[in-house]
């Protein structure tokens, strides 16, 4: 039976039981996971404002047609499509650090 350590908090733990939820409850203030959940609400939401602004000042670039926000959706669609996969390899195989300052920079 494989054995677990978390060096950050101290919490030996095996996959039988569900000794690290307890211990977890036990180190961690209840609010951490209310927080979390709403940083990421937040940040998701923010996300999607400046993708629907961005369309919406392109539509009052070129009111006529639709043209310039198909082509930088098609784009951004694309690229996500094309390097997803290849930033996620590296994320995986990079410590976590290197990793987040190359590519949030």
């Amino acid at each position: 039976m494989p054995v677990m350590f978390n060096k950050k908090l101290g919490v030996c733990w095996r996959r039988r039981n569900n000794r690290m939820i307890s211990k977890l409850k036990q180190r961690l203030s209840p609010s951490w996971q209310t927080s979390l959940y709403a940083s990421r609400f937040l940040s998701g939401w923010g996300d999607r404002l400046w993708q629907f602004v961005g369309a919406i000042f392109m539509m009052v670039l070129q009111p006529e047609n639709l043209q310039l926000v198909a082509v930088y959706g098609l784009c951004s669609s694309l690229s996500v499509l094309i390097f997803c996969a290849l930033i996620g390899s590296l994320v995986d195989r990079w410590p976590r650090l290197k990793a987040a300052s190359v590519f949030l920079a």
